[in-house]
Protein backbone atom coordinates (compact mmCIF):
# COMPACT_ATOMS: atom_id res chain seq x y z
CA UNK A 1 0.00 0.00 0.00
CA UNK A 2 1.23 3.28 -0.66
CA UNK A 3 0.72 6.17 1.78
CA UNK A 4 -1.26 8.40 -0.31
CA UNK A 5 -3.79 5.52 -1.84
CA UNK A 6 -4.16 3.71 1.24
CA UNK A 7 -3.15 5.12 4.48
CA UNK A 8 -6.58 6.15 6.37
CA UNK A 9 -4.49 8.38 8.18
CA UNK A 10 -3.97 10.63 5.46
CA UNK A 11 -7.42 10.92 4.01
CA UNK A 12 -8.12 12.22 7.99
CA UNK A 13 -5.70 14.70 7.38
CA UNK A 14 -6.83 16.24 4.41
CA UNK A 15 -10.32 15.66 5.74
CA UNK A 16 -9.48 17.90 8.75
CA UNK A 17 -7.25 20.43 5.87
CA UNK A 18 -10.65 21.13 3.96
CA UNK A 19 -9.02 18.82 1.14
CA UNK A 20 -12.36 16.90 1.09
CA UNK A 21 -12.31 16.53 -3.10
CA UNK A 22 -9.08 14.83 -2.42
CA UNK A 23 -10.43 11.87 -0.65
CA UNK A 24 -12.94 9.73 -3.06
CA UNK A 25 -10.57 9.45 -5.45
CA UNK A 26 -7.84 7.94 -3.33
CA UNK A 27 -10.22 5.86 -1.30
CA UNK A 28 -11.76 4.10 -4.21
CA UNK A 29 -7.66 3.69 -5.64
CA UNK A 30 -7.49 1.64 -2.23
CA UNK A 31 -10.47 -0.04 -1.95
CA UNK A 32 -10.02 -1.45 -5.58
CA UNK A 33 -6.90 -3.29 -3.93
CA UNK A 34 -6.64 -6.90 -3.00
CA UNK A 35 -4.62 -6.43 0.52
CA UNK A 36 -7.28 -4.19 2.24
CA UNK A 37 -8.47 -5.86 5.91
CA UNK A 38 -12.18 -5.68 6.59
CA UNK A 39 -11.62 -3.06 9.06
CA UNK A 40 -9.38 -0.61 6.62
CA UNK A 41 -11.87 -1.11 4.12
CA UNK A 42 -15.48 -0.19 6.65
CA UNK A 43 -12.62 2.84 7.56
CA UNK A 44 -12.03 4.31 4.12
CA UNK A 45 -15.73 3.52 3.50
CA UNK A 46 -16.44 5.87 6.48
CA UNK A 47 -14.62 8.32 5.04
CA UNK A 48 -15.28 8.49 2.08
CA UNK A 49 -18.60 9.17 2.99
CA UNK A 50 -17.48 11.72 5.33
CA UNK A 51 -16.11 13.57 2.20
CA UNK A 52 -19.12 13.42 0.39
CA UNK A 53 -21.11 15.08 3.15
CA UNK A 54 -18.91 17.67 3.39
CA UNK A 55 -18.42 18.11 -0.12
CA UNK A 56 -22.29 18.67 -0.44
CA UNK A 57 -22.29 15.58 -3.16
CA UNK A 58 -26.43 14.37 -1.67
CA UNK A 59 -27.11 12.55 -5.03
CA UNK A 60 -23.87 10.16 -4.12
CA UNK A 61 -24.81 10.17 0.22
CA UNK A 62 -27.63 6.93 0.35
CA UNK A 63 -25.45 4.88 -2.10
CA UNK A 64 -22.42 5.94 0.13
CA UNK A 65 -24.19 4.74 3.35
CA UNK A 66 -25.52 1.66 1.77
CA UNK A 67 -21.85 0.70 1.12
CA UNK A 68 -20.49 2.08 4.51
CA UNK A 69 -23.33 0.08 6.60
CA UNK A 70 -22.78 -3.29 4.56
CA UNK A 71 -18.99 -3.11 5.14
CA UNK A 72 -19.34 -2.02 9.31
CA UNK A 73 -21.58 -4.69 9.66
CA UNK A 74 -18.87 -7.29 8.44
CA UNK A 75 -16.81 -5.99 11.32
CA UNK A 76 -18.81 -4.80 14.02
CA UNK A 77 -16.82 -2.35 16.23
CA UNK A 78 -18.21 -0.11 17.99
CA UNK A 79 -15.99 3.01 17.28
CA UNK A 80 -17.39 2.21 13.31
CA UNK A 81 -20.78 1.70 14.54
CA UNK A 82 -20.16 5.51 16.29
CA UNK A 83 -18.94 7.06 13.20
CA UNK A 84 -21.40 5.71 10.84
CA UNK A 85 -24.43 6.39 12.71
CA UNK A 86 -22.69 10.09 12.88
CA UNK A 87 -23.18 9.98 9.36
CA UNK A 88 -25.97 8.57 9.38
CA UNK A 89 -27.77 11.51 11.98
CA UNK A 90 -26.06 14.26 9.29
CA UNK A 91 -27.31 12.57 6.07
CA UNK A 92 -30.95 12.22 8.04
CA UNK A 93 -31.14 16.13 9.16
CA UNK A 94 -29.84 17.05 5.52
CA UNK A 95 -32.95 15.44 4.02
CA UNK A 96 -35.12 16.81 6.98
CA UNK A 97 -36.09 13.63 8.67
CA UNK A 98 -35.10 14.97 11.88
CA UNK A 99 -36.59 12.32 14.42
CA UNK A 100 -34.67 9.82 12.22
CA UNK A 101 -31.70 11.63 12.83
CA UNK A 102 -31.87 12.07 16.62
CA UNK A 103 -32.52 8.54 16.84
CA UNK A 104 -28.99 7.57 15.37
CA UNK A 105 -27.00 10.67 16.90
CA UNK A 106 -28.22 8.47 20.28
CA UNK A 107 -27.56 5.09 18.51
CA UNK A 108 -24.00 6.92 17.77
CA UNK A 109 -23.43 7.94 21.51
CA UNK A 110 -24.00 5.07 22.75
CA UNK A 111 -21.52 3.20 20.38
CA UNK A 112 -18.43 5.16 21.31
CA UNK A 113 -19.86 5.00 25.05
CA UNK A 114 -18.28 1.28 24.41
CA UNK A 115 -14.98 2.34 23.29
CA UNK A 116 -12.32 1.82 25.51
CA UNK A 117 -9.62 3.06 23.39
CA UNK A 118 -7.80 6.60 24.05
CA UNK A 119 -6.47 7.72 20.94
CA UNK A 120 -6.61 10.37 17.92
CA UNK A 121 -9.62 8.09 15.92
CA UNK A 122 -11.73 7.76 18.84
CA UNK A 123 -11.46 11.47 20.30
CA UNK A 124 -12.43 12.63 16.26
CA UNK A 125 -15.04 10.47 16.46
CA UNK A 126 -15.83 12.20 19.67
CA UNK A 127 -15.49 15.60 18.02
CA UNK A 128 -17.98 14.94 15.21
CA UNK A 129 -20.78 13.51 16.79
CA UNK A 130 -20.86 16.87 18.75
CA UNK A 131 -20.70 18.70 15.32
CA UNK A 132 -23.63 16.74 14.17
CA UNK A 133 -25.46 17.48 17.94
CA UNK A 134 -24.67 20.68 16.72
CA UNK A 135 -26.44 20.89 13.28
CA UNK A 136 -29.24 19.44 14.45
CA UNK A 137 -29.83 22.16 17.42
CA UNK A 138 -29.31 19.80 20.34
CA UNK A 139 -26.33 22.48 21.57
CA UNK A 140 -26.05 21.17 25.32
CA UNK A 141 -25.51 18.07 24.15
CA UNK A 142 -22.76 19.34 21.11
CA UNK A 143 -21.24 20.80 24.10
CA UNK A 144 -20.97 17.53 25.93
CA UNK A 145 -19.77 15.37 23.46
CA UNK A 146 -16.99 18.01 22.39
CA UNK A 147 -15.66 18.27 25.93
CA UNK A 148 -15.52 14.79 26.10
CA UNK A 149 -13.70 14.82 22.86
CA UNK A 150 -11.15 17.59 24.86
CA UNK A 151 -10.57 15.56 27.73
CA UNK A 152 -9.73 12.35 25.35
CA UNK A 153 -7.42 14.74 23.61
CA UNK A 154 -5.86 16.04 26.41
CA UNK A 155 -5.29 12.14 27.41
CA UNK A 156 -3.73 10.79 24.06
CA UNK A 157 -1.26 14.24 24.14
CA UNK A 158 -2.83 15.48 20.61
CA UNK A 159 -2.83 19.07 19.74
CA UNK A 160 -5.77 20.86 21.97
CA UNK A 161 -6.39 23.47 18.84
CA UNK A 162 -7.72 20.87 16.87
CA UNK A 163 -10.48 20.54 19.62
CA UNK A 164 -11.32 23.85 20.18
CA UNK A 165 -14.46 23.55 17.46
CA UNK A 166 -15.76 27.36 17.72
CA UNK A 167 -18.61 26.82 15.17
CA UNK A 168 -20.26 24.66 18.28
CA UNK A 169 -20.46 28.05 20.10
CA UNK A 170 -20.86 30.05 17.71
CA UNK A 171 -24.60 28.08 16.92
CA UNK A 172 -25.01 28.18 20.38
CA UNK A 173 -24.54 32.06 20.51
CA UNK A 174 -27.05 32.33 17.43
CA UNK A 175 -29.32 30.37 19.15
CA UNK A 176 -29.39 32.33 21.90
CA UNK A 177 -29.59 35.57 19.66
CA UNK A 178 -32.39 34.54 18.32
CA UNK A 179 -34.22 33.58 21.27
CA UNK A 180 -34.06 36.87 22.59
CA UNK A 181 -30.69 36.14 24.75
CA UNK A 182 -28.29 39.15 23.25
CA UNK A 183 -26.41 38.88 26.41
CA UNK A 184 -26.28 35.23 26.67
CA UNK A 185 -25.12 35.63 22.78
CA UNK A 186 -22.40 38.31 23.21
CA UNK A 187 -20.62 36.35 26.18
CA UNK A 188 -20.46 33.61 24.03
CA UNK A 189 -18.94 34.90 20.86
CA UNK A 190 -16.19 36.82 23.46
CA UNK A 191 -15.05 33.60 24.74
CA UNK A 192 -15.16 32.16 20.66
CA UNK A 193 -12.92 35.59 19.73
CA UNK A 194 -10.29 34.82 22.88
CA UNK A 195 -9.37 31.78 21.57
CA UNK A 196 -7.30 33.59 18.48
CA UNK A 197 -5.29 35.26 22.10
CA UNK A 198 -4.71 31.71 22.77
CA UNK A 199 -3.36 30.56 19.08
CA UNK A 200 -1.25 33.26 18.89
CA UNK A 201 0.31 32.86 22.45
CA UNK A 202 0.11 28.83 22.64
CA UNK A 203 0.29 26.94 19.30
CA UNK A 204 3.64 26.77 17.27
CA UNK A 205 2.17 28.44 14.32
CA UNK A 206 0.06 30.59 16.04
CA UNK A 207 -2.77 31.60 13.75
CA UNK A 208 -1.71 29.92 10.85
CA UNK A 209 -2.69 26.72 12.76
CA UNK A 210 -5.85 27.41 12.64
CA UNK A 211 -8.10 24.92 10.74
CA UNK A 212 -9.10 26.05 7.37
CA UNK A 213 -12.69 25.22 8.74
CA UNK A 214 -12.75 27.67 12.24
CA UNK A 215 -11.96 30.34 10.13
CA UNK A 216 -15.12 31.18 9.10
CA UNK A 217 -16.70 30.72 12.73
CA UNK A 218 -14.18 33.32 14.01
CA UNK A 219 -14.87 35.65 11.38
CA UNK A 220 -18.77 35.44 11.86
CA UNK A 221 -17.61 36.01 15.35
CA UNK A 222 -16.03 39.02 14.98
CA UNK A 223 -18.37 40.19 12.65
CA UNK A 224 -21.75 39.77 15.00
CA UNK A 225 -20.41 41.32 17.62
CA UNK A 226 -19.76 44.31 16.09
CA UNK A 227 -23.14 44.27 15.02
CA UNK A 228 -24.51 44.13 18.46
CA UNK A 229 -22.36 47.31 19.07
CA UNK A 230 -19.70 44.72 21.07
CA UNK A 231 -16.67 44.98 18.75
CA UNK A 232 -13.80 42.89 19.85
CA UNK A 233 -10.58 44.03 19.31
CA UNK A 234 -8.30 41.53 17.11
CA UNK A 235 -5.58 42.92 16.40
CA UNK A 236 -4.32 39.37 15.72
CA UNK A 237 -7.11 38.72 13.60
CA UNK A 238 -5.16 39.15 10.50
CA UNK A 239 -5.92 40.90 6.49
CA UNK A 240 -8.00 39.46 4.35
CA UNK A 241 -8.40 39.79 0.72
CA UNK A 242 -12.30 38.07 1.18
CA UNK A 243 -14.40 38.72 3.89
CA UNK A 244 -18.03 37.19 3.75
CA UNK A 245 -20.24 38.50 5.92
CA UNK A 246 -24.32 37.16 7.10
CA UNK A 247 -27.02 37.74 9.96
CA UNK A 248 -25.25 41.20 10.78
CA UNK A 249 -26.91 44.31 9.03
CA UNK A 250 -30.22 44.87 11.20
CA UNK A 251 -30.29 47.25 13.31
CA UNK A 252 -29.29 51.24 13.12
CA UNK A 253 -25.53 51.77 13.64
CA UNK A 254 -24.55 48.23 11.96
CA UNK A 255 -23.42 49.53 8.84
CA UNK A 256 -20.88 51.57 10.63
CA UNK A 257 -19.30 48.96 13.12
CA UNK A 258 -19.60 46.30 10.08
CA UNK A 259 -18.11 48.87 7.61
CA UNK A 260 -15.32 49.22 10.67
CA UNK A 261 -14.30 45.90 11.36
CA UNK A 262 -14.00 45.56 7.55
CA UNK A 263 -11.75 48.21 7.73
CA UNK A 264 -9.41 47.18 9.96
CA UNK A 265 -9.17 43.33 8.67
CA UNK A 266 -9.20 43.72 4.88
CA UNK A 267 -5.86 44.13 2.25
CA UNK A 268 -5.93 46.89 0.10
CA UNK A 269 -6.87 44.57 -2.36
CA UNK A 270 -10.08 42.86 -1.42
CA UNK A 271 -13.73 41.76 -2.20
CA UNK A 272 -16.51 42.04 0.05
CA UNK A 273 -19.80 39.68 0.16
CA UNK A 274 -22.78 40.61 2.46
CA UNK A 275 -26.10 39.32 2.97
CA UNK A 276 -28.19 42.29 3.57
CA UNK A 277 -31.75 41.25 5.41
CA UNK A 278 -33.83 43.92 3.61
CA UNK A 279 -34.07 46.05 6.80
CA UNK A 280 -33.36 49.20 5.35
CA UNK A 281 -29.50 49.65 6.50
CA UNK A 282 -27.80 48.35 3.01
CA UNK A 283 -27.14 52.04 1.77
CA UNK A 284 -25.24 53.47 4.83
CA UNK A 285 -23.26 50.21 4.54
CA UNK A 286 -22.96 50.42 0.31
CA UNK A 287 -21.74 54.77 1.64
CA UNK A 288 -19.32 53.74 4.45
CA UNK A 289 -17.10 51.32 2.30
CA UNK A 290 -16.80 53.46 -0.26
CA UNK A 291 -15.17 56.09 1.56
CA UNK A 292 -12.69 53.33 2.44
CA UNK A 293 -12.56 52.65 -1.83
CA UNK A 294 -14.71 50.07 -2.06
CA UNK A 295 -17.20 49.61 -5.32
CA UNK A 296 -20.72 48.67 -5.33
CA UNK A 297 -19.81 45.02 -7.69
CA UNK A 298 -22.88 43.58 -7.87
CA UNK A 299 -26.39 42.96 -5.80
CA UNK A 300 -29.06 40.32 -6.32
CA UNK A 301 -32.50 39.77 -4.79
CA UNK A 302 -32.95 36.23 -2.95
CA UNK A 303 -34.48 33.52 -4.48
CA UNK A 304 -36.63 32.80 -1.54
CA UNK A 305 -37.05 36.24 0.10
CA UNK A 306 -37.50 39.12 -2.44
CA UNK A 307 -36.18 41.45 0.56
CA UNK A 308 -33.02 40.30 0.92
CA UNK A 309 -29.95 40.96 -1.25
CA UNK A 310 -27.02 39.41 -1.88
CA UNK A 311 -24.43 42.60 -2.35
CA UNK A 312 -20.92 42.05 -3.62
CA UNK A 313 -18.33 44.79 -3.12
CA UNK A 314 -14.56 45.25 -4.52
CA UNK A 315 -11.69 47.33 -3.80
CA UNK A 316 -8.34 47.64 -6.21
CA UNK A 317 -4.95 47.77 -5.04
CA UNK A 318 -3.77 51.24 -5.76
CA UNK A 319 -2.00 50.77 -9.40
CA UNK A 320 -3.87 47.69 -9.89
CA UNK A 321 -4.75 46.62 -13.76
CA UNK A 322 -8.87 46.18 -13.17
Amino acid sequence: MTRSAADPSHLRHLLASGRSAEVPPLADRTLRGDDVSPEVHADLLLLRLAALINLGRRGAYLGALDEATAAVRACPDPELYGRLYTLAALIANLDGAIERGATYLVQSSRALRQVHRVDRIVACAWHDLAMAYSYAGLHGYALSAIERARRMAATAELPEAEFLVPAIRVRLAVWHDHHGDTDACVRVLRDVVADLAWHERVHPEGLAGIRPGSLGAYGYAAARLAALGQPAPLPTLGHFDLIIASDVLYERGHAALLAGLIGRHALPEAEVVLSDPGRGHGAAFTRALATQGFELSHAARGANDPGCRLLGYRRAAVGAIT
